[in-house]
C-alpha cells in the first residue's frame, strides 16, 4: 500500500505577545528575558529550548503570532499595544515554526505599518504565514502548502481586532463571517487539496469551556470540510474532540503557549500534535493520530538572572533536562490528572451532526492524552 504519512503539529497556543510576542505573545518580562547585554542583541532561542525538538520533530509545526514586529526603532511595547523585537521570529524559526497565523486582535497594534513590516519579516525568514495580508484585495485569502505530496488548505481567522477598524483597513485581515469563509473553503476545494485547517481567533478569554458561538462555528467549519479547527484567544486550555468516526478533530483553545500571563491555568498550553494519512488513491486525508501535550511556561532564576522556559510536561522530557535546570521541575507533572479529564471533558455532550453516526466498532471518539 502506498500512502503519505504528514505530521502535522497544530501549536496554536496562543502565541502573544506580552511585550514581546507569543500565544505567542510579547509580554515585556519575556523580552527583557531574552537580552543579551554583551551583545546588546535579543536572542529568544533559549526560552524555547527544551520544547524545540518537540516543534522540530514533525513535518510542519504551525503556531499563532500575536503581536506585531513593526520595528525595533518604533519602541519595544508589551500589553495593550504590543511591538515585539523583530529577533522573535528567528528565535520562532530556528526553535522549529513553519507557519504562524497573524490574525487576532493585536494585528493592528501598530497600525497597518506593523501588519506589513510583521509579514515582511516573516517572508525574509521564509515562514509562510496566512490571516494578515499587505495588500487589500488578495488573491487568496488562504494558504496552500503541500508536503510529502499532501496539499493543505490553511485558513484563519478572528473574531474581532481591538478597536474599530475603517473598512479600507480591515480588508488588510480575515474577520470571522461564514459566508466568506465558505468561499474559501470552496476555493480550496477547487484547487484539489486533500486537507483542510482552519485556525479560529475566537471565544471569551479566561473561560475553561467553549461558548456557544465556538461550537456553532466548529460545527460549521466540520459540515463544510474542515478537517483540522485550532481555536486560540482564550487563554485557557480547552476541551478537544477527536470524532475518528467522521476524520475530524477540533480544539477550541489551546491556552497560552509563550506569555507572561500567570495564575487561572492561563501559564499552561497545549500542542495539538496530529497525523494525517493519505492513501495513494484517496483524495482526501484521514486522521491516524492526535494527540495533546500540554506545555507551561516556567520562571526561573539562572546566575541571579529571570530566566523563562516552555516546558513540555512530559516525563521522559523532564527527567532527561541540563543540569543548570531546576530539579523540582517534575512536580509540574501533578497537574497532568487535571488536564487529562479537562480535555475530554465534552465527549458525549457535543452533538456533531443533526444525524450523527453510530459507532458500531467500540471505538470510541477521543484523542490521546498525557
Amino acid at each position: 500500500m502506498h500512502y503519505s504519512d504528514c505530521l502535522i503539529k497544530a501549536f496554536i497556543l496562543c502565541l502573544v505577545s506580552t511585550a514581546f510576542t507569543f500565544f505567542i505573545m510579547s509580554h515585556i518580562p519575556l523580552v527583557n528575558s531574552a537580552w543579551v547585554p554583551a551583545k546588546k542583541q535579543w536572542d529568544f532561542s533559549p526560552l524555547f529550548e527544551i520544547v524545540a525538538p518537540l516543534l522540530k520533530s514533525d513535518d510542519m509545526t504551525i503556531g499563532n503570532l500575536e503581536t506585531v514586529m513593526a520595528g525595533d526603532h518604533y519602541g519595544i511595547k508589551g500589553f495593550p499595544d504590543f511591538n515585539a523585537p523583530q529577533a522573535l521570529a528567528y528565535g520562532l524559526q530556528t526553535s522549529g515554526f513553519d507557519f504562524l497565523t497573524t490574525c487576532n486582535n493585536h494585528s493592528f497594534d501598530m497600525g497597518l505599518k506593523g501588519l506589513t513590516k510583521t509579514l515582511q519579516r516573516l517572508d525574509s525568514l521564509g515562514i509562510l504565514h496566512t490571516g494578515t495580508f499587505m495588500d487589500s484585495t488578495p488573491a487568496d485569502r488562504s494558504c496552500v502548502v503541500e508536503i510529502k505530496g499532501i496539499k493543505l488548505g490553511i485558513l484563519a481567522y478572528a473574531y474581532r481586532t481591538n478597536g474599530k477598524l475603517p473598512r479600507r483597513l480591515a480588508r488588510h485581515m480575515n474577520l470571522i463571517d461564514t459566508a466568506a469563509i465558505h468561499g474559501e473553503i470552496q476555493k480550496l476545494k477547487s484547487k484539489k487539496v486533500h486537507g483542510i485547517i482552519g485556525v479560529m481567533h475566537f471565544g471569551e478569554e479566561y473561560q475553561n469551556l467553549p461558548s456557544r458561538e465556538q461550537k456553532s462555528l466548529v460545527r460549521f467549519l466540520w459540515k463544510n470540510g474542515v478537517d483540522v479547527v485550532i481555536g486560540h484567544h482564550p487563554h485557557v486550555v480547552q476541551p478537544v474532540l477527536y470524532d475518528s468516526l467522521n476524520n475530524r478533530f477540533a480544539a477550541f483553545s489551546l491556552g497560552n503557549f509563550f506569555t507572561a500571563q500567570r495564575n487561572r491555568n492561563r501559564d499552561f498550553g497545549a500542542i495539538a500534535d496530529i497525523t494525517l494519512l493519505k492513501k495513494h488513491n484517496d483524495s482526501t486525508v484521514s486522521i491516524k493520530r492526535a494527540d495533546v501535550i500540554i506545555t507551561t511556561l516556567c520562571r526561573w532564576s539562572d546566575s541571579n538572572r529571570i530566566r523563562y522556559t516552555v516546558l513540555p510536561l512530559d516525563s521522559a522530557v523532564i527527567s532527561n533536562l541540563p543540569q543548570n535546570y531546576p530539579k523540582n521541575w517534575k512536580k509540574k507533572l501533578d497537574t497532568l490528572p487535571y488536564f487529562k479529564k479537562h480535555l475530554k471533558s465534552l465527549d458525549g455532550k457535543f452533538v456533531y451532526d443533526s444525524k450523527p453516526k453510530t459507532d458500531t466498532s467500540g471505538s470510541g471518539r477521543r484523542p490521546s492524552h498525557p
